[in-house]
């Protein structure tokens, strides 16, 4: 018996892992999608090695090893942030930079939005002046999540 329960736990947890990958991967494809206004190929950079895996099951990014051949830059922390500061002025153009925390949005005036958790609860922002400066128009249904400033 407690064989079949372990069995079951261990099961149950593998299709809420999975379910969770499915659900991250569709947020961040719509978003994705809409920041560059690509339907194909967006080629995404992280060193997240989690995110990495999780996009390179998606239909419509790439998920690339260097900075300068990224169309989006999901930043996932400070060393994430640093990297891109310590080579932005190397790069031919710029990538539109996306963050997984508040406080990575707040304190890099780059970052155009976060994808982040609050109180047990996941949270949208995108800060309409950094939009403005890399000429991004998002479809109506981000209009409540665009504030003016973190």
């Amino acid at each position: 018996m407690k064989r079949q329960v372990l069995v079951f736990l261990i099961f149950f947890h593998g299709l809420l892992y999975a379910m969770e990958e499915t659900s991250t991967l569709k947020l961040y494809t719509k978003l994705f999608t809409d920041l560059t206004g690509k339907r194909s190929e967006i080629a995404v950079y992280t060193g997240n090695e989690e995110y990495r895996r999780i996009f390179a099951h998606a239909s419509n990014m790439k998920v690339v090893s260097h900075l300068d051949k990224a169309d989006i830059v999901l930043i996932t922390d400070r060393s994430d942030l640093e990297h891109y500061r310590a080579y932005r002025e190397r790069m031919e153009h710029r990538p539109i930079l996306f963050a997984t925390g508040f406080d990575l949005l707040r304190d890099c005036r780059d970052v155009v939005g976060a994808v982040y958790w609050r109180k047990g609860r996941s949270q949208l922002l995108f800060v309409t002046g950094r939009l403005k400066r890399y000429g991004i128009e998002l479809s109506e249904s981000f209009s409540s999540y665009m504030v003016e400033a973190p």
